[in-house]
């Protein structure tokens, strides 16, 4: 009998108001722990995958960098970013400038109307 006296006050100390309600605050503070625990490993988890697409973007331009110094260390190479750099060329080489149709059209338009005004002018003043 005293075995269930001893339960007894048991029970009546566990579900006392004042012990349910420290329960519960002590739950609720577990509660919001997890949520943020949660709310960082989402957030570490897209900075991962925002980590790992740069990650692959530099090494993508490493790649890149090394073809570029592998191509610079020959003479060719050399040569090829020398002239698309500064635009020179070797002696005895000559440069063609090819114009496109649209472009070659308007300025032999434009060549055309200044000659045809410039001959025009040109004949007030001549007998």
């Amino acid at each position: 009998m005293l075995e269930f006296q001893e339960k007894k006050n048991i029970r009546r100390f566990l579900y006392a108001k004042p012990t349910l309600f420290f329960i519960a605050v002590i739950l609720l503070f577990s509660l919001n722990s997890t949520y943020k625990m949660y709310e960082k490993a989402a957030e570490t988890n897209g900075d991962r995958s925002l980590t790992l697409r740069e990650k692959e973007t530099l090494l993508a331009k490493e790649n890149e960098l090394s073809e570029r110094i592998s191509k610079l260390k020959t003479e060719r190479g050399m040569e090829e970013e020398i002239r698309n750099k500064y635009r020179v060329v070797k002696n005895g080489e000559g440069v063609i400038i090819v114009v496109g149709a649209g472009e070659n059209q308007a300025n032999a338009a434009a060549a055309t109307s200044t000659a045809s005004l410039f001959y025009r002018i040109k004949g007030w003043f001549t007998p």
